[in-house]
């Protein structure tokens, strides 16, 4: 005999934020489930309980539910939610991975605001490769682009920027190798 289970799927998405890594899951057709384990590993074999959560077992066809991990590991961070049903039957979510911590890649303006047109992106975990550095004004028009060569090893990039752009706030993006960032910056 074939048990019917207490939820049909359970599908979870995730993303880091500052120090955090903010999951959500939706359940389908949940019924008599008696918790949900919120598990996360380093390497994505031996996973860990950092939480449960009470379900609602409503009549709704689907059901979401949330939970921050305000302690994630730096680097990559494999998440799974197991479902645990009152019959002792287990069902499981797929599995995710987030990248956290410092290991996020980031680029940003250092110092702002840039004086004497000297524009220094600082790196942080920056891959190595072609990036296209487009600077624009606040009203969306280009003002500067350069193609740029990465060498994986520094942590700034700089540029002096031509005089004709005047004082002022831009932003600037620099996208490459799977990367898009962007920043603001003012001319003094």
């Amino acid at each position: 005999m074939n048990a019917i289970l207490p939820v049909t799927g359970i599908e979870l998405s995730g993303s880091a934020s500052d120090k955090q890594v903010k999951l959500s899951y939706k359940v389908l057709n949940e019924r008599d489930m008696a918790n949900y384990a919120i598990e996360r590993s380093a390497e994505g074999t031996n996973f860990t309980t950092i939480g449960i959560q009470q379900p609602i077992n409503g009549t709704q066809a689907s059901t979401s539910y949330g939970f921050i991990d305000n302690q994630p590991f730096v680097g990559m961070n494999y998440y799974r939610i197991q479902g645990n049903s009152l019959n002792g039957q287990l069902q499981y979510s797929n599995v995710i991975v987030v990248k956290s911590g410092n290991m996020m890649p980031r680029v940003t303006v250092a110092p702002n605001p840039i004086l004497h047109q000297v524009l220094n992106l600082k790196l942080n975990q920056l891959v190595k490769g072609n990036y296209k550095m487009v600077i624009t004004d606040v009203t969306g028009r280009t003002v500067f682009v350069k193609q740029l060569l990465y060498d994986g090893v520094g942590a700034f990039i700089k540029t002096n920027l031509p005089v004709s752009i005047k004082p002022g706030m831009y932003y600037v993006r620099l996208s490459g190798e799977g990367n898009d960032f962007m920043d603001k910056f003012i001319i003094q």
